[in-house]
């Protein structure tokens, strides 16, 4: 899968973004994204940004720029070693169709505004050509998992490479600070699930928006994200003491049952591979809320050491089932998503 980082080189710290872009290739993410028309542009900006751009073709880095048709004509783009521009607002098939011709590099068009009989055009000219989903600084602005699943099932059928943004809330971007979603529920997830999810909706490339993600985030993603089409990995903060038999049944690599139930997400692998620990009560809980993940103890007849995850809330009256934790925020990802395979991944601050 391929993964990215934005940079928007406004300071007058150019080792800060060498730095991260460093980073970044070191966690295999190849792809940079540059913006050549935010308002928060100067002369600085665009010193920074010719020297990022000689870093990332001397490191092999993939650098794709965006700009609005008004600025076009204030840069020489055959001149640059890019990967691909956006073209963003103010261009017509025409603008596109000449500058694809006369350059080397690939065009990807925005993602909110082509249509099909634009697209179709394009194809016959047989432009090499992806689409580019926007960020949404604005809180509410993103877009619905519905409107962006569609889309990009519509751009697949066209097999058009697409990219799309997640935020880190490591540093985020000017002026709002209230991270660069494409997908408006990604706003406030780790970045993680706002990963996976990207790319089983089709993403081909997802770039972090933000200013700067943090090196753990990069880590993580960069290991946990090796199995994607069978696997999920969910982030997970306990707030109590696990016993060490809980701990080894929940970080393992579950296979789940594939006769599925409309009330519980259940593991095969936990009692056919656990069978002879004992689960101990520990946080029992009997008010169970959907998406608790829970572990059955050894009071539980014929059912010890199973773990599930509730789709929905349930109240029992016994004291049969361990709590771990609640994955609420990986809801879209364990009920929308194809895999066979969970894993629990656990976050501390």
């Amino acid at each position: 899968m391929k993964k990215g980082i934005s940079i928007y080189p406004i300071e007058d710290n150019l080792d800060k973004y060498i730095n991260y872009i460093k980073d970044a290739k070191v966690n295999n993410f190849d792809y940079i994204f540059m913006s050549l028309h935010i308002p928060e542009a100067n002369q600085k900006y665009f010193e920074n940004f010719e020297k990022i751009l000689q870093f990332c073709f001397t490191n092999n880095m993939k650098v794709i720029v965006d700009i609005a048709k008004e600025y076009f004509e204030k840069f020489n783009f055959k001149t640059m070693n890019l990967y691909g521009i956006r073209l963003d607002y103010g261009f017509t098939i025409s603008d596109i169709k000449k500058i694809a011709k006369n350059n080397q590099f690939k065009i990807y068009l925005n993602a909110s505004t082509i249509n099909v009989e634009d697209i179709q055009s394009l194809l016959k000219a047989k432009l090499e050509m992806g689409v580019f989903h926007n960020f949404y600084p604005k809180p509410y602005s993103g877009l619905s998992y519905d409107d962006f699943k569609k889309k990009n099932e519509f751009f697949k059928s066209h097999n058009l490479e697409i990219l799309s943004f997640a935020c880190s809330k490591f540093e985020p971007r000017f002026p709002l600070f209230q991270g660069l979603v494409t997908i408006e529920a990604h706003r406030n997830k780790n970045s993680l699930i706002q990963f996976q999810e990207l790319w089983k909706l089709n993403s081909d490339i997802v770039c972090f928006g933000d200013t700067q993600a943090s090196i753990k985030e990069m880590q993580l993603i960069n290991s946990s994200l090796k199995n994607i089409n069978e696997d999920v990995f969910i982030p997970i903060k306990i707030d109590h003491k696990l016993t060490d038999e809980e701990r080894k049944i929940l970080f393992a690599r579950h296979k789940i049952r594939p006769d599925k139930s409309e009330f519980l997400i259940r593991s095969e692998t936990s009692r056919t591979n656990f069978n002879n620990l004992e689960i101990k009560e520990n946080n029992v809980i009997q008010d169970i809320q959907d998406f608790d993940l829970t572990i059955d103890n050894k009071n539980y007849p014929r059912y010890k050491n199973e773990l599930q995850i509730w789709l929905k809330p349930y109240l029992q009256n016994n004291n049969w089932t361990n709590l771990i934790c609640n994955l609420k925020e990986a809801q879209f990802l364990l009920t929308n998503t194809s895999y066979k395979y969970i894993n629990f991944l656990e976050i501390k601050d």
